[in-house]
């Protein structure tokens, strides 16, 4: 890397009581590097804190009101039920509507590698090579990378475990051992790419592993052993996730070596995890108790869903929905009647409330004037909620959306942000009988607090501090010696990092323009399976 260059090394789902124990025990031996002579702390994602809207804030530097983005589908502002595919789109690059920071960088001559950033499918031209992430379809199709044969000499990589549709001949999810075996060998595979990108003339390059949110929504309870129980209690699990630790370790030391002595080395996470719910909350089930919510000859529909006629029920509903022509909604809500609707965001202890709005919704019934009333309503009688079998409240947060985000994209928001105690799972439920319910899980839960660390030539040691998601952008930037634009939320770490002495003002940089690639229904498919696979959509 040249004199002076950034490595941006990207830990979905990263969090120090992880990666700070297996350090200290020995397991990974560069973070123990990073920990004794680097700095660290802690990096706040936004709200709701998850894949989408976390990711394309790091690397735009804007906050979810500005680039709109917090679904795997995209949807228009008229619909309903934002969180669910139903023949929607997937989210892409195209839609990040806002330059990324290495646009920026290469608009100014910083040669810059970027691989496997979630939500970059398609590629788009930079000033040096990107290979696209998570979302980005199985198999040999155009938009992967750029340049398009940018993978040609590397035949071992792989983007992430293998997409559903290569595992039809098994029929299911192959054991818990054997996706913790794949995952180590993802890791690996992406070795070499890697290295060879962070090498020679480069100036910032930006690598993302998903491992470690992989494997905690598979096994966080063996997880949570590894960091916290003796080797000899461990199990063939215990030892696999050990491995997998031990081979992202490699790894990322072999990235900072290639990096050399005059990079700096920026550690960031999307999010945290920690231990998961062990009940589930249905927010639109209380939404339709509560009367906000109503559906069309609703005992019918409770009736038939909770009897030996589920399968019958559900079947049902799909052909009416495909005869409704209404697939992106709930088939059987009587939407003139209602009020508000919840939405969803994967493994986020936090749910959204969007008002039925007349003028933005299809088919509206709250009128503008009558919005912040209901809005106090709803606060207040989730603020009251109790669960009838459980201690401590349901309900810790109730957030208006003008407090978390702003910017011209806030109609994509919904008008509430709720969130819900660490042991409560917000569900959908909205034909359920009962709105609370035990819930058994392996998988850990999303925390708003991800990793931070920061490693090599420009690092102020004594930080310990924590800092925003959206920081990360205008402080890439800094290092290499380059103002942020107007259009980043963040700030310059200057507690963190030593900025260039002088900066240059940001040059004008586009946003992502990538050629759109047209995906089969078998492709999209395989793509919302892959999702449900990795513990993402139930």
């Amino acid at each position: 890397m040249n004199p002076g260059g950034v490595l941006v090394i990207g830990i979905d789902g990263g969090t120090w009581d992880v990666f700070g124990a297996l350090a200290e025990s020995g397991v990974m031996p560069t973070m123990r590097r990073v920990l004794d002579d680097g700095a660290h702390g802690e990096l706040t994602s936004v709200v709701p804190w998850y894949t989408v809207p976390g990711w394309t804030s790091l690397m735009t530097g804007a906050n979810p009101g500005r680039h709109g983005l917090l679904h795997w589908v995209r949807c228009d502002p008229a619909d309903y039920w934002e969180s669910r595919r139903a023949r929607r789109r997937f989210t892409a690059s195209t839609d990040l509507g806002l330059p990324t920071f290495w646009d920026v960088a290469g608009a100014a001559g910083k040669k810059v590698a970027v691989v496997n950033m979630p939500i970059t499918f398609p590629a788009w031209p930079v000033n040096g090579v990107m290979v696209t992430g998570l979302l980005t379809p199985a198999g040999d199709i155009a938009g992967q990378s750029h340049p398009e044969d940018a993978l040609a000499a590397y035949p071992e990589y792989r983007v992430d475990l293998r997409h559903a549709k290569g595992r039809e001949a098994e029929g299911k999810l192959p054991p818990l051992e054997t996706l913790l075996r794949e995952m180590a060998e993802v890791t690996e595979s992406r070795r070499r790419l890697m290295v060879d990108l962070t090498s020679g003339d480069r100036d910032l390059t930006v690598a993302v592993f998903v491992g470690m949110d992989r494997v905690s929504h598979r096994a966080w309870a063996q997880q949570e052993r590894i960091v916290t129980e003796p080797e000899g209690s461990w199990g063939e699990t215990e030892r696999l996730l050990v491995d997998y630790y031990r081979s992202l370790d490699s790894v990322i030391g072999s990235l900072i070596e290639a990096a050399g002595p005059e990079a700096t080395a920026l550690f960031v996470s999307d999010h945290g995890l920690g231990r998961g719910p062990d009940r589930k909350f249905r927010a639109n089930a209380w939404l339709r108790d509560a009367g906000y919510l109503a559906l069309r000859g609703g005992r019918v529909q409770q009736a038939a869903y909770a009897s030996r006629l589920k399968k019958a029920a559900r079947k049902a509903i799909r052909v009416w929905r495909r005869r409704a022509k209404r697939p992106a909604e709930h088939v059987g809500v009587n939407m003139a009647a209602t009020k508000a609707y919840a939405v969803h965001f994967s493994w986020c202890p936090v749910f959204g409330i969007a008002v039925n709005e007349w003028g933005v919704k299809r088919e509206g019934s709250v009128e503008p004037a009558d919005i912040p009333a209901l809005l106090d309503k709803l606060t207040d009688d989730l603020q009251a909620l109790g669960d009838p079998d459980a201690t401590g409240p349901v309900v810790v947060r109730v957030m208006r959306r003008e407090e978390v985000a702003d910017g011209p994209q806030m109609n994509r928001l919904p008008h509430l942000f709720v969130e819900v105690a660490p042991r409560y799972f917000p569900d959908d439920g909205l034909r359920r009988r009962n709105v609370f319910e035990p819930m058994e899980t392996a998988s850990g839960r999303h925390t708003r607090e991800g990793l931070l660390g920061a490693f090599g030539a420009r690092v102020r040691r004594q930080f310990r501090g924590a800092a925003r998601i959206e920081d990360i952008a205008p402080t890439v930037l800094a290092l290499l010696g380059l103002e942020a634009p107007p259009d980043m939320d963040g700030k310059v770490l200057t507690d963190l990092v030593q900025p260039a002495d002088a900066l240059q003002a940001a040059p004008d940089a586009a946003a992502p323009t990538a050629t759109a690639v047209r995906l089969t229904e078998d492709d999209r498919a395989a793509i919302e399976q892959h999702l449900r696979d990795l513990g993402y959509e139930e």
